[in-house]
């Protein structure tokens, strides 16, 4: 699956049910999973055999899990037990990366390291990789230079960057940092498209709502999967 196209949860609104349906019918051969649905499910009697369940029933794999904010503060004593609980979820559902990124306002850089490396660990001891996702103008991981930097001072095997395409551009296209990557830290790439120019000031109603399929825009894609 690490090489095959799947469809990622925020490519479409929509509800679990109907979200898996339509990757089926669009013919994506698996789906990346949103933590936070997971949680819901697990909170059901049945627990874990619902979703599972439901999963089963398409035919679809489940590479990765989306998107574990890395704690700060208060919230990163407690994110050990957070962690090894995503880890093992996660692998008991068959993905391979879990994927996160720096969410919390006003944590630092130590913190997000700490975070990533608590992470990536857990992750490493349940067989998955563990990629940090960098998000331009609305977090402190805002270009893949910040990301790779604290990638390499976790420094935990099977951890690595995941490249979304609308982000890559955003930050300039910083084709040096991309070619710098080794292919280890490269865990993940989201495919997406846009204009060159940004459509909107807002980046969060850009990244939600204002991507465009690929080939409708203006990104380099083609160099970008080179």
């Amino acid at each position: 699956m690490a090489a095959d196209l799947y469809l990622g949860h925020f490519s479409l609104n929509a509800p679990p049910g109907p979200r898996y349906e339509a990757a089926v019918q669009a013919g994506f051969r698996g789906i990346s999973l949103f933590w936070p649905e997971v949680v819901e499910h697990r909170a059901r009697r049945r627990g874990l055999l619902e979703l599972k369940g439901a999963l089963a029933a398409t035919g679809l794999a489940c590479p990765q899990m989306e998107i574990i904010g890395l704690p700060g503060g208060e919230t990163l004593s407690a994110f050990p037990i957070l962690a090894r609980e995503i880890a093992d979820t996660s692998a008991e559902l068959g993905c391979q990366v879990v994927h996160c990124a720096g969410l919390t306002p006003g944590a630092s850089d130590a913190e997000f390291v700490q975070g990533f490396g608590l992470l990536a660990e857990a992750c490493a001891q349940a067989g998955l990789a563990c990629g940090i996702e960098f998000v331009p103008f609305l977090t402190t991981v805002p270009d893949l230079a910040s990301a790779t930097r604290l990638v390499r001072e976790a420094g935990v095997d099977g951890g690595g960057v995941v490249v979304d395409a609308l982000h890559f551009f955003r930050c300039g296209a910083p084709w040096g940092d991309l070619a710098d990557l080794t292919s280890d830290e490269l865990v993940s790439i989201q495919i997406n498209d846009g204009p060159l120019a940004r459509p909107t000031d807002d980046y969060h109603a850009e990244a939600m709502g204002l991507r465009l399929l690929p080939g409708q825009g203006g990104f380099d894609l083609v160099r970008l999967l080179a």
